[in-house]
């Protein structure tokens, strides 16, 4: 088993890489497992810049206290594709959303001093506020495929985070808090390990022009997000699975996602 301590760096560079692999789908392993899906589209607080489609999504899984603060495992998304990310082949357990990925071209700069700025990337990384990671927790049970919802997420530069923000965020960015294992890439099974407990790091901002310049150094940001949307209707979740049942049934999910349409239709 090969493991990697990954710094704040290579940790959101670790969500932005395995988006690009997403084509190598895990088949379904029906026996003992089930798996997780949900809907994220993040806007920016202003409305002149487009939507973004998460490339890879931070999943928990927690105890029967659903304590969000102290989760028993941490996993990336093992598939993406438009608003629509997948958690394959978990064991049965309760499982929820804390922060997603994407990334934009980096504005092109001049002079000698910045030429390897130019037409390289940003990575960005939003996170969840208490209340969505709250809602998007589900059961997932051996055998299914579980819908943690539909959520439109605003993200800002970050300022107050609460409690569940500023753990993940000291989680994720901070250097040796996490291990990646590889356990079984055949069926998209890995994990980080957690090597101490989240802890609350910031209550307050780390100042706008702070954080602006240790992106444009690092070649990323955080932001904060804010809940704008949850509710659906049950034809929205149909489409959901319809639109993944077309890019999923060639690795051999059409049927159980059809079984899972037609559950859905019968509510």
């Amino acid at each position: 088993m090969n493991t990697r301590i990954f710094n704040c760096v290579w940790v959101l560079g670790l969500f932005l890489a395995g988006c690009v692999a997403m084509s190598n789908v895990p088949k379904p392993v029906e026996t003992g497992l089930g798996t997780a899906a949900i809907s994220i589209e993040l806007c920016p607080s202003s409305s002149i810049f487009p939507c973004r489609k998460a490339e890879q999504l931070v999943f928990i899984a927690v105890g029967e206290d659903n304590n969000v603060l102290h989760p028993t495992q941490i996993f990336r998304s093992t598939w993406t594709s438009g608003v629509r990310g997948f958690l394959f082949n978990r064991k049965p357990g309760i499982y929820g959303v804390v922060a997603a990925s994407f990334s934009t071209a980096r504005p092109q700069t001049y002079g000698a001093s910045m030429a390897t700025a130019h037409n390289r990337t940003m990575s960005h990384m939003v996170y969840f506020p208490e209340e969505m990671v709250r809602k998007t927790l589900t059961e997932v049970k051996s055998g299914t495929l579980e819908f943690l919802g539909i959520y439109q997420v605003v993200f800002e530069m970050m300022s107050k985070l609460d409690p569940v923000q500023g753990a993940y965020y000291n989680l994720l960015e901070n250097s040796g808090a996490i291990e990646w294992v590889e356990v079984d890439p055949l069926i998209g099974i890995g994990l980080w390990v957690i090597k101490g407990e989240p802890q609350t790091m910031m209550e307050g901002g780390t100042g706008v022009g702070k954080q602006m310049l240790r992106g444009f150094l690092q070649g990323r940001y955080s932001h904060q997000g804010r809940l704008k949307k949850s509710d659906y209707e049950k034809e929205q979740e149909i489409d959901f699975w319809q639109a993944a049942q077309d890019e999923l049934t060639p690795f051999g999910w059409g049927p159980i996602i059809q079984d899972k349409i037609n559950k859905v239709q019968q509510r």
